[in-house]
């Protein structure tokens, strides 16, 4: 849903559409410039990737960092769109005169001074041919040249009423109704241009999982879990992993105590023992869930912070076993013997945060890019005998997009593989703790497609995170918009983040998806799967953004879209439209459906072993047998079949009724969105789910129509919600919850 402003809304309830209330649709055309952006997982500021898998590629961008000129088209004569959550891209057609009216004294040619007009303006080679060649003397480029063709960026705003003296993107009147590519364009004798476009999703159809749009080093594209696993490497022996006991523990926190200072919305930067926000250094040697070392928040990403270790007493060392808490990071191992730091080079170390010295640039042995929650072995380059302290630096921090100070680092657990001699150490051959796998969950699949494919959002910081608006404008100074990410995101790519607003779906796939899947299939094929997967909906919203989550229809309201150019976000409101009988409803039906009704419903792993057998929604009982059924291999506890089989059930209920309603054209209204309508004769006031959304706007009639497909949700949600989700299985309700994290 999204917020119009109150004078579009009091336009769509009046009976009069004319004038200031006009429908009125403008639109912008510009050329396609794919922007690149370099990426290399070494120097990730973020993401989840194999660490031993040093990884370059490029994301691209249609959106972001496209200097091409804007250019406006006048004389629209109709504009349609449809957007469905069951189709992969939305449609449009738009439809203009391909003239241009004559300046009284300023006619094109002479032997043309009568004409009112200039027939063919707007046509893409006009201008290219000789006065020899061309029999009417159109000789001159007007400007259009190689503009209206193939593959062009067409931006299309509509709303009620029209402000001329602005670009219109930033018409105050008007919201952006869409980002599309031309298909295909039909110029007719008769003086009409027809634009057949697709939105930007036609990015993910016409693209292949085959280089260049999957990097060489990612090809082929196949995805696993990221996990923790033993596999052959160079590994330590002749000792054990021992958890230091008794030891003193310290961190670069030490040095802000006392400092003052504040870092909303944490309860303190730190506390008097060195804590932050309840976390010590002395947590990241006791193994309990929920406790950890957490550094202060720092200013930039390099900056340096550090935890340290000092031992009772001297110990062999050949290797270290590491659980961080956030990341990714950089580390810097450092060991300490009776002489001092060990080893010739010393980290690179500026004071950074508020002008504290935490004293970080100290000799290391060792340096590691690691990814993020997962523990993992290091290898020392060789064994070290009588070493008295430990010390981990962390660097290239985790950016918490919290407070003043938001790049933080933490440390879960530590290790030591010791004995009780360094000769009885050895460095050798066997089974070592990796991080392997390049995906945590289906959400981040589909993440790293998009930003292959053309949905990738620069950071701040590039001089390429703008949409260009037009040319320059007191508005919109160079004709840019910059647009900084500032939802919490999670960051998954090595930098920057996806234009869209993505949920997370909490679960991955613990079998492997090899290439075969997806091997030069299009990329969309790899969406198809995880929405497949999870039930989630996929689209392009109407400002060329992605949108990644379950459908909304577990809870009153809905999801609150950006304004035409704002922030991501994924807020939510208990707003929704209501359609109205007297004063916006057009017209209505409802259509009751016995198709998808099953009296039973079972969902099993193939073994038959774990399951659950529920009763399907049947309002009007008839003592037939219908049953439906899942199984799955991946199924592995009983309540993951109830989650199941509770899904299927509402799928059911919600195609058992569903409605055709058409009102006067209105952009709050979105697909996934919550509707209300009431209408006398088909005794309809349900809530009701937008599936599909037609617009249909005549600039000649001034006639502007929305066409919605809907299924019920139900009367109230309080208490007749159709399925009422505080009676659902828990195991069903906890899983719903974990979707709205």
């Amino acid at each position: 849903m999204r917020v119009v402003p109150e004078a579009m809304t009091t336009a769509w309830k009046s009976p009069l559409k004319t004038g200031a209330t006009r429908p009125v649709v403008r639109a912008t055309v510009q050329k396609l410039n794919l922007q690149k952006f370099d990426y290399d997982t070494a120097l990730a500021a973020g993401g989840d990737f194999e660490t031993d898998r040093h990884r370059r590629g490029v994301f691209t961008s249609a959106v972001f960092g496209d200097p091409s000129p804007v250019k406006e088209l006048r004389n629209i004569k109709h504009y349609t769109w449809t957007r469905s959550v069951d189709q992969d891209v939305a449609t449009c057609t738009l439809t203009l005169f391909n003239s241009e009216i004559t300046p009284i004294g300023n006619q094109e040619e002479t032997e043309h001074a009568s004409d009112f007009d200039m027939p063919g303006y707007y046509t893409y080679n006009r201008g290219e041919q000789t006065k020899s060649q061309n029999r009417w003397g159109y000789t001159t480029d007007t400007g259009w040249q190689g503009m209206l063709v193939p593959d062009r960026v067409v931006k299309t705003y509509e709303g009620y009423g029209s402000d001329p003296s602005v670009v219109p993107a930033l018409d105050g009147n008007l919201l952006q109704s869409g980002v599309w590519l031309i298909d295909t364009v039909t110029y007719t004798h008769d003086g009409e241009i027809v634009l057949e476009m697709r939105d930007l999703g036609r990015l993910l159809l016409d693209q292949i999982c085959f280089p260049p749009v999957i990097p060489y080093e990612e090809y082929p594209l196949a995805w696993s879990k990221i996990r923790s696993q033993f596999v052959p490497g160079r590994d330590a022996t002749g000792g054990s992993f021992e958890r230091p006991s008794g030891s003193d523990t310290s961190s670069s926190n030490d040095f802000y105590i006392g400092m003052g200072l504040q870092d909303p919305p944490y309860g303190n930067y730190v506390g008097p023992r060195g804590g932050v926000n309840g976390h010590h250094s002395d947590h990241a040697l006791v193994n309990r869930e929920g406790e950890y070392w957490w550094s202060t928040g720092q200013t930039t990403a390099m900056s340096k912070v550090w935890w340290q270790v000092d031992l009772n007493s001297p110990v062999p060392l050949a290797a270290l076993h590491i659980h961080p808490y956030g990341g990714p990071y950089r580390i810097y191992i450092s060991l300490k013997n009776g002489n001092g730091w060990i080893g010739k080079k010393k980290i690179p170390y500026e004071v950074t945060t508020e002008g504290v010295d935490v004293r970080a640039g100290i000799p290391f042995v060792e340096t590691r890019r690691i990814d993020k929650k997962n523990a993992f072995d290091v290898i020392l380059n060789r064994k070290y005998a009588n070493i008295e302290a430990i010390r981990i630096t962390f660097t290239r921090l985790q950016d918490t997009q919290v407070g003043n100070y938001p790049f933080r680092a933490g440390l879960r657990d530590i290790m030591l593989y010791t004995a009780n001699d360094v000769n009885s150490l050895s460095i050798t051959r066997g089974e070592v703790l990796k991080v392997v796998g390049n995906y945590r969950d289906y959400t981040d699949i589909v993440k790293w497609c998009c930003a292959w494919a053309g949905f990738f959002w620069p950071p701040h910081g590039t001089d390429q995170d703008y949409v260009q608006l037009s040319h320059d404008s007191d508005q919109s100074p160079g004709g840019r918009r910059t647009i900084q990410y500032s939802s919490a995101d999670t960051q998954v790519l090595p930098k920057g983040r996806v234009w869209g607003d993505f949920m997370r779906s909490g679960t991955a796939g613990e079998a492997p998806l090899s290439a075969d899947l997806f091997d030069k299939k299009p990329l969309m094929d790899v969406v198809n799967y995880a929405r497949d997967m999870l039930g989630f909906v996929f689209f392009i919203d109407e400002t060329g953004g992605v949108v990644w989550r379950m459908p909304n229809i577990w809870k009153k309201g809905n999801y609150l879209s950006p304004g035409q150019l704002g922030q991501r976000t994924r807020a939510r409101t208990t707003d929704y439209v209501v359609i109205d009988e007297n004063q916006t409803l057009l017209s209505y039906s409802t259509t009751l459906s016995s198709h998808n009704i099953r009296e039973r419903i079972f969902v099993a792993n193939i073994t038959g072993k774990i399951g659950t057998v529920i009763k399907g929604f049947i309002p009007y009982r008839s003592g037939m047998r219908r049953m439906a059924g899942w199984t799955d291999q991946h199924f592995e506890t009983k309540q993951e079949t109830r989650v199941m089989a509770d899904m299927i059930a509402a799928r059911q209920m919600f195609d058992y009724r569903r409605g055709k309603v058409q009102i006067p054209g209105y952009p709050a209204i979105q697909i996934d969105d919550q509707i209300r309508i009431f209408e006398r004769v088909t005794n309809e006031t349900y809530y009701h789910y937008v599936l599909g959304v037609s617009s249909n706007l005549d600039m000649e009639s001034g006639e502007w129509t929305y066409d919605l497909d809907t299924h019920w949700l139900g009367e109230q949600p309080s208490d007749a919600w159709v399925v009422r989700v505080d009676e659902l299985d828990q195991a069903t309700q906890n899983y719903l919850n974990l979707m709205e994290e």
